[in-house]
């Protein structure tokens, strides 16, 4: 099981540009062009379902700057823009660690309400944008490795192979982010124990037997009828 898909989603722009800059006739401006696009459209999607933006946001302010200092020509982003776009993703991942991490602000709107309350749901989603955190600095030295003077299978490997491992690995190796949470054994033990007292008071409960009916039961100190005319009967014991 993977994290959320909208998660994935949100990394798209990244993914954008580390394709298209290396695209026959596609360079870092267009490719950073298209990339804050599809960030922007993400930021739009992520507004409607009421999540925090913060891949979208940053990947609009991060390659709409690369474009314009790709353009003009301020900064030589030929070499190393990939590098510097995937190490910018690292500190996202980073700096989220002090205050909401990034997974879990896309896994609460498909969470329940019984696992966002879990105290083993952010240590969760903290193990889990740690990971992606350490997997984005890996495929950031890597391709700085491949942006150097290596040879065509060191540069194969460098800008492709080992990235894709890298984010495979992340993506596989990871449990879901709305799924297993550590389980509080007090917790349990406790529902456990009132369920046992509730079935334990549900059997030895005395059950009270109906008494009976006094209105259809004859009284037997009643005196009988009369049986001769006008001579009454009486009942044993009478004087």
């Amino acid at each position: 099981m993977t994290p959320d898909r909208t998660f994935y989603l949100a990394l798209s722009p990244w993914l954008c540009f580390v394709i298209g800059d290396r695209t026959g006739g596609v360079g870092p401006v267009s490719a950073a062009a298209f990339s804050a696009a599809v960030a922007a459209v993400i930021v739009y999607f992520d507004r409607r379902h009421d999540r925090r933006p913060v891949l979208g946001l940053s990947g609009a302010a991060f390659f709409s700057l690369l474009a314009v200092t790709a353009e003009s020509g301020l900064t030589a982003t030929d070499r190393y823009d990939r590098t510097m776009a995937v190490a910018f993703l690292a500190a996202i991942f980073a700096v989220s660690l002090g205050r909401d991490p990034v997974t879990e602000l896309y896994g609460r709107s498909t969470a329940s309400r019984r696992q966002r309350q879990s105290p083993g749901f952010r240590l969760h989603h903290c193990a889990l944008t740690r990971r992606w955190a350490v997997m984005s600095l890996v495929v950031a030295a890597s391709l700085a490795i491949g942006a150097g003077p290596v040879g065509p299978l060191d540069a194969t490997a460098f800008n492709w192979l080992i990235p894709l491992a890298a984010v495979l690995y992340a993506a596989v190796a990871t449990p879901a982010a709305n799924g297993d949470l550590p389980v509080d054994a007090g917790a349990l033990a406790g529902t456990l124990e009132a369920l046992l007292s509730a079935r334990r008071e549900r059997a030895f409960k005395p059950r009270l037997l109906p008494g009976p009916d006094r209105e259809a039961t004859p009284r037997r100190d009643r005196p009988a009828a009369s049986t001769g005319p006008g001579i009454p009967r009486r009942s044993e014991g009478s004087l």
